[in-house]
């Protein structure tokens, strides 16, 4: 309380003061200090709306430059200390401004009255039961086992021609198995089917992506047993496996169908034998989609200013992070994957941000594939990973944090700039408060694994990890922030 009506105390500038409160609020430090840091920038925002002394203080003193220009004074009806100011103040902004950014702070409140209720469940857990248990909804060698069939399908039959410029967009899905009690409130997008992707295709031919959904069945059906006595025993399973009558026609011509689609969702099915084919099209079309698309990097406005859900904040970094690790083995991440690859096409049903956050596409060029692959890509879209949660996280690109010590010799970037630019960016987010605990953890332990040149994904216990580490911690996160569990 001596701090609150003494502005000028000693303890606020006291290091070791501050460390006893870290080691008093344990792990909900970072993510209380992110929020109360959320509230400083609102209340500098206001207050720079204001026509009072020490407005233009405020970029270089804070709020304290408000404080020093006013006298406090005590009142009867409000204990509490307020300010005195010696004329009338009025907003130089709109109201419409103004009323946004109150509502952030009654946000960033609520998120502290959360965070507050759960914090004993969070300072008392033990290493053991901390870590969250991540599960897909199938096996993540059949999903990305799935996902390579639908690019290689694409790849295969494209126009016979071979004269046209050929983009396609997967939709990055978590794909997690939850418990019906891990959301309690909010909308949440489904969970993802092992043997469905959706996608957009686009060719030079038209102006706009059409959606287009795959189907597919079993690529490896089981083989007949033999018992002891010679005798072959077969297992019956539930089939997955189109009837003639919506089995479709073999497709070698995609652009074909592309220009001759009279529907604006396309349905394909690729069967056990990876033979491609066209359905026809559902009765209910489920396309809403933007004809460009906006990238990541257009976003990060919206971002910045948190014109959005904070469960669709965190539900597109556990879907970036999940994708990472169910396409780790396919074609799709043999290309950039950053904030110019991750296209958005679904406009905000609320109209608050640019597009909606919870469809989040992965968009690659077919005639600039590399054929690079393996722990190498893995560590360098681990990298890329870290990158992309900063940037949504502060709303800013990475490039805006770039030293000239990260450059090369010559004065350009190298296969090192990024983990220099990267590494320090986290290490200044982490000394500012501004990197939740979780948060920053699945960040580090991206970084750490792009920094290890023996690190694979396909390592049975680098898969583990990550799901704990990285999903498992921002998954974690979202439930005590958004939430309160």
């Amino acid at each position: 309380m001596r701090l609150l009506l003494k502005n000028a105390h000693g303890s606020w500038t006291d290091g070791k003061f501050l460390q006893k409160i870290e080691q008093k609020l344990g792990k909900c430090y970072a993510v209380l200090i992110s929020i109360l840091r959320d509230i400083e920038g609102s209340m500098i925002w206001i207050a720079s709306s204001l026509d009072i002394a020490g407005q233009d203080e405020l970029a270089r003193k804070g709020l304290g430059a408000i404080i020093q220009q006013h006298d406090p004074i005590a009142q009867p009806i409000l204990p509490r200390r307020t300010l005195r100011l010696q004329k009338r103040a009025k907003f130089t902004w709109s109201r419409h401004k103004v009323k946004a950014e109150m509502k952030k702070l009654e946000d960033c409140n609520a998120r502290l009255n959360r965070i507050l209720t759960a914090s004993n469940q969070l300072t008392e857990s033990t290493p053991t039961t901390d870590r969250m248990t991540v599960s897909f909804v199938g096996p993540l060698e059949e999903i990305s086992r799935n996902a390579s069939r639908v690019h290689n399908a694409l790849s295969s039959n494209w126009c016979a021609l071979g004269n046209c410029n050929h983009q396609a967009a997967i939709m990055l899905e978590e794909r997690l198995s939850r418990n019906s009690t891990s959301h309690r409130s909010g909308a949440t997008r489904p969970y993802g089917n092992v043997r469905q992707f959706s996608t957009l295709l686009s060719t030079d031919t038209i102006a706009t992506w059409l959606h287009a959904e795959f189907r597919l069945e079993t690529d490896d059906p089981p083989e007949p047993t033999t018992n002891k006595d010679g005798n072959r025993r077969v297992r019956f399973q539930s089939s997955n496996i189109l009837d003639n009558h919506t089995q479709g026609h073999k497709v070698t011509d995609i652009c074909n169908s592309i220009r001759s689609a009279s529907h604006p969702d396309l349905r394909f099915s690729i069967d056990h034998r990876n033979v491609l084919r066209r359905l026809d099209p559902s009765e209910s079309s489920c396309s809403h989609n933007m004809r460009t698309g906006l990238s990541l990097q257009d976003l990060l406005p919206d971002l910045r200013s948190q014109s959005f859900a904070l469960s669709d904040f965190y539900c597109l970094a556990i879907t970036l992070a999940s994708s990472c690790i169910q396409l780790r083995s396919t074609r799709w991440l043999h290309q950039s994957w950053n904030k110019q690859s991750i296209l958005f096409f679904r406009p905000d049903p609320d109209g608050e941000a640019s597009a909606d956050m919870r469809y989040p596409y992965l968009a690659i060029q077919y005639q600039s594939v590399d054929s690079k692959g393996g722990s190498e890509m893995d560590r360098t879209n681990m990298l890329s990973l870290a990158i992309m949660l900063m940037e949504i996280k502060t709303g800013t690109s990475i490039e805006r944090h770039r030293d000239p010590e990260d450059l090369g010799s010559d004065g350009k970037q190298n296969s090192s700039t990024n983990y220099l630019t990267a590494s320090r960016w986290l290490r200044q987010l982490t000394d500012r408060g501004r990197m939740p605990w979780r948060y920053g953890d699945a960040v580090r332990y991206c970084i750490r694994f792009y920094d290890d040149y023996h690190a694979s994904l396909e390592d049975a216990d680098a898969q583990k990890r990550f799901k704990e580490e990285v999903i498992g911690g921002l998954e974690a996160e979202m439930q005590a922030v958004v939430h309160g569990v």
